[in-house]
């Protein structure tokens, strides 16, 4: 018969502490939030760039 290995999961005291947990959580959030703004701009940038060819043509 073989005989499984075993490999013990190592949990950091950092990934059992709550606020750790919340600083993540705020930084995703406030990313996404850079994210859709960033997203926001290139729509605008793009409809100005579409304007500006047009008004050359």
């Amino acid at each position: 018969m073989k005989t499984k290995k075993s490999n013990p999961k190592i949990i950091s005291r950092e990934s059992t502490d709550p606020h750790i947990e919340l600083n993540d959580k705020k930084i995703i959030r406030h990313l996404k939030d850079e994210v859709r703004e960033y997203k926001r701009q290139i729509k605008v940038l793009k409809r100005a760039i579409d304007h500006l060819n047009n008004n050359n043509e």
